[in-house]
C-alpha cells in the first residue's frame, strides 16, 4: 500500500513539472529515467529515492522542501484537485512579463463569473472586441 507521503510527493512534482512547462519525458531525460518511470512517481506507484527528488527538484528549479507539505495536517487528506489545463495556464502565465500580465487580468475581469455565455454581449460591438485586442496585444511591445 502506497504511503500518503509518497502520493503527496508525487502529485507535488507533477504540479511542479507541468507548471514548468515540462513533459514527462523531459523530465525523465534530465534525471536519466524513462517516462513511464516519471508517471509512476507522480502516481505515487513508486516511491522517489532522496537522489533522485534531487535531481527533480534541480530540473525544475525548485527546493527539495517544496514536494513535501509544510506540516503534518495535511498529510493523508484529499487535496483538492487543480487540473493539468490550469496548472498549464498558471505556468505559461508566471512567463509572462508584468505588463502582459495585467492585459491578461484585464481580458479575464470581461467574463462573466457563471460561464462564457453572453460574453459577447459583455464585451460589446465588435469594434469594442478590436480594441480590446488591440489593448491586449499592445502589452507585448
Amino acid at each position: 500500500m502506497t504511503h500518503p507521503i509518497d502520493t503527496h510527493v508525487g502529485h507535488r512534482i507533477r504540479a511542479e513539472r507541468i507548471l514548468a512547462g515540462q513533459s514527462q519525458m523531459e523530465l525523465g531525460a534530465q534525471i536519466g529515467v524513462q517516462f513511464q518511470q516519471v508517471q509512476k512517481y507522480e502516481t505515487g506507484a513508486n516511491r522517489v529515492s532522496a537522489s533522485k527528488l534531487w535531481l527533480i527538484a534541480a530540473s525544475l528549479d525548485r527546493p527539495v522542501a517544496a514536494f513535501f507539505p509544510s506540516d503534518h495536517s495535511g498529510i493523508g487528506r484529499r487535496e483538492e484537485s487543480v487540473s493539468s489545463e490550469d496548472l498549464r495556464l498558471l505556468g505559461k502565465i508566471k512567463r509572462l512579463n508584468e505588463s502582459q500580465k495585467s492585459a491578461i487580468l484585464a481580458l479575464v475581469g470581461l467574463l462573466p463569473e457563471e460561464s462564457t455565455e453572453g460574453i459577447l454581449t459583455k464585451m460589446g460591438s465588435p469594434d469594442d472586441r478590436y480594441t480590446i485586442r488591440q489593448s491586449v496585444s499592445a502589452g507585448d511591445g
